[in-house]
């Protein structure tokens, strides 16, 4: 088991939300967890319902770790969130794309050589 802090705004609305559920758990079924295969199908009509048929929930902790690699974040606290067993994993698995930055150092590149 790992610990992954929320902020405050997640917090709230699981909060309410748990409170609303039978059970001890935040999503229930009859007062279980539910099943992760109920949390993919609301997830698929959300998605719809926004207009992201092509977005699968795997991409949004692929976004995430993205993300907070390009904004220079501790990759042992990155790898951590993730669950990653090394932080050599985090870089093998996300590095890659990281186009943005490949992009801007050849562009810092460029002007220094001129």
């Amino acid at each position: 088991m790992r610990v992954i802090p929320i902020g405050p705004t997640l917090k709230k609305l699981l909060l309410k939300h748990k409170n609303s559920s039978r059970g001890g758990f935040v999503f229930s079924t009859n007062g279980q967890p539910c099943e992760p295969r109920l949390l993919t199908y609301h997830f698929h009509k959300v998605r719809e319902k926004a207009g992201l048929s092509t977005i699968h929930f795997h991409q949004l902790r692929h976004t995430f770790a993205t993300r907070c690699l390009e904004a220079n974040r501790d990759i042992p606290s990155v790898s951590a969130l993730l669950g990653h067993t090394s932080t050599q994993m985090t870089l093998d698995t996300y590095v890659d794309a990281m186009i943005e930055q490949r992009v801007q150092v050849i562009c810092e590149m460029t002007k220094l050589i001129g």
